[in-house]
């Protein structure tokens, strides 16, 4: 915990320190950072609202949604769909950093009706070539277990 808090005083973070504050928040304790330290909660969504993350920030954001600690799960919903919708390419990428990440996305997706037509979205995606080969198996492999859940 005192890691999170030296990194958030920092003025400004190196992207080390970024990456190492990202980490740091999977592990942590919310009960507890919140209760000693009020006004870190804040900081940290202050943070996590950035919008200038990399495809290594963002694969750590993604996995905040499946914390051990299992806190905030309702407010790190809406900063990792944005995430997606801000840049889906480099969303994928960093999913497939993280693989083992997509099937609680995919139910996160899933219940927050991010998609209107998964075919089309997968579609335009791929459509950009912007993905190497290992990428498009990833996101096609996503987007199945995305059909999958919504058929149950």
């Amino acid at each position: 915990m005192d890691k999170i808090i030296a990194l958030l005083n920092k003025d400004t973070m190196s992207s080390d320190d970024r990456l190492e504050l990202l980490d740091e928040l999977y592990w942590a304790d919310f009960n507890e950072l919140g209760s000693n330290h009020p006004q870190a909660i804040k900081k940290i969504f202050l943070f996590l609202r950035k919008d200038n993350f990399s495809i290594e920030e963002i694969s750590l954001i993604q996995k905040l949604y499946s914390n051990p600690d299992g806190a905030y799960i309702e407010d790190f919903s809406p900063i990792i769909i944005n995430l997606y919708k801000l840049d889906k390419i480099k969303f994928i990428k960093a999913l497939y950093l993280n693989i083992d990440q997509a099937e609680n996305l995919a139910y996160l997706f899933r219940n927050n009706k991010v998609f209107e037509d998964e075919d089309r979205e997968l579609e335009e995606i791929l459509a950009t070539k912007q993905l190497t080969r290992e990428e498009e198996e990833a996101v096609e492999a996503f987007f199945k277990m995305y059909k999958k859940i919504c058929r149950t």
